[in-house]
């Protein structure tokens, strides 16, 4: 059975990473599926991020975001959300919360990833994204299967 399901960066499998400044080479957060269950991605599923430079200021709003599925080998990508910091940074106003819009529901297995990439420079110009200082929320369907 589907179940709404919230993942942010305390959910159980989520590996975390700074930022390697104006690049696509870190995977901020990177949640590995487990075992026992299933995420879909589809139309109503929505994605916010707060990101906090290494200077401890908010990333200017020009900063790149992607969002992508990967498979098991981390080879092939499907990307789910690629834009502006700026149009990702509400949590609260739903009119403006952004709601994710794939073609079909994107189906996301064990062992497959769920990845934040950030790409961005701090205001300072002298880093990049404090994974520890920032968090996202991404909404979902979750299957979980029992161990019974």
């Amino acid at each position: 059975m589907w179940e709404d399901k919230e993942i942010n960066r305390s959910t159980s499998g989520v590996a975390e990473l700074d930022g390697q400044g104006a690049t696509w080479q870190a995977d901020i957060w990177n949640l590995t599926i487990p075992f026992n269950q299933k995420y879909k991605i589809g139309p109503g599923s929505t994605f916010s991020c707060y990101l906090d430079g290494d200077d401890n200021v908010e990333m200017p709003a020009k900063t790149l975001v992607r969002v992508v599925k990967r498979d098991e080998d981390e080879q092939e990508t499907v990307t789910l959300y690629s834009g502006l910091y700026q149009n990702v940074k509400e949590f609260k106003d739903k009119s403006k919360i952004r709601t994710l819009t794939p073609k079909a529901d994107i189906l996301c297995t064990p062992g497959q990833h769920i990845v934040i990439m950030v790409n961005g420079i701090d205001v300072a110009t002298s880093g990049d994204v404090d994974a520890s200082e920032s968090w996202f929320k991404l909404t979902a369907l979750r299957e979980r299967k029992s161990i019974v």
